[in-house]
């Protein structure tokens, strides 16, 4: 056996230092279990050695997938399998600390081991850019078929609702509110709705005579109330 000389030993330890320590790797998800917040990953960077040779990593099981979450609050997201996910690898076994969620002394010795991974959904290759707006603060859900509902806080200090239909609800700056709709529109309480209450006015309205000398006589703009009540009807929900 040839004998090695004090730099290729540490060479070779340093070389085998690195195959075992893992830091974060680009990995997509296989599945998802919502019930434990955890998926299955596969890692999609090669693993490369300095002969040159190289090996897909293995699949992850068991991958706690972080959130943003806090203080009672969160927003969860319709995890699906390939999706991208940056996943990193913990200093310690947190295993302990998973399944318990107290502090206290991890039950192996293990370092930046290949068991320990956490995965935090966002990450994009770049052929799947968000393309996000450089102004303005949004929220946005796209479906399989690519139909995009939104919640945008604008920089002009706008907030604005927006669905794949084309109705939109807007407060301007000024406080002023703008409902735009597709379709019809609904307003109401426990008992009444503010439309068709309107609508039963204006058809009260356009029935109501005026006693005259020549008898009783509808109102000089019935017609036109009536008419408005026909248009009114088509927003009712």
């Amino acid at each position: 056996m040839p004998v090695m000389d004090l730099p290729s030993i540490i060479k070779s330890y340093v070389d085998n230092f690195e195959t075992q320590l893992n830091t974060c790797v680009f990995a997509k998800i296989k599945t998802f279990d919502s019930s434990t917040q955890t998926a299955t990953v596969t890692p999609l960077v090669y693993r490369a050695y300095s002969d040159g040779a190289n090996q897909p990593l293995p699949d992850i099981d068991h991958v706690p997938i972080v959130f943003p979450a806090s203080g009672g609050g969160c927003i969860t997201f319709p995890i699906k399998p390939d999706d991208e996910v940056l996943v990193l690898f913990f200093q310690n076994d947190t295993d302990e600390v998973w399944d318990t969620g107290k502090a206290g002394i991890p039950s192996t010795v293990r370092y930046h081991d290949y068991n320990d991974a956490v995965g935090i959904v966002g990450l994009r290759s770049k052929g799947n850019s968000l393309e996000a707006s450089t102004e303005d603060v949004q929220i946005r859900f796209e479906d399989a078929s690519g139909k995009l509902n939104s919640i945008t806080l604008g920089s002009d200090k706008s907030i604005s609702i927006k669905s794949e239909s084309g109705s939109e609800i807007k407060q301007l700056s000024n406080g002023k509110i703008e409902v735009i709709t597709a379709s019809t529109i609904k307003i109401q309480n426990s008992s009444e709705e503010l439309i068709s209450l309107i609508s039963d006015l204006m058809g009260v309205l356009s029935s109501t005579t005026t006693n005259t000398m020549i008898g009783p006589q509808p109102l000089n703009d019935a017609s036109q109330i009536a008419s408005l009540k026909s248009r009114l009807d088509t927003l009712k929900g």
